[in-house]
């Protein structure tokens, strides 16, 4: 799921990288701040319309 969905989000500029911390997977926005993938979902549903 997670390898789908930072696909599709580094495609549209939403995500530039990742890295995981105590098991928990972290997402570095484009505005340089690290979200957990769980809240970058709720901001960024993978089936989310342009």
């Amino acid at each position: 799921m997670f390898n789908e969905w930072f696909s599709w989000a580094n495609g549209e500029g939403i995500a530039m990288a990742s890295t995981q911390d105590d098991g928990q997977i972290l997402v570095l926005t484009v505005n340089e701040e690290w979200v957990s993938f769980e809240e970058m979902l709720k901001r960024h549903p993978l089936s989310a319309p342009k």
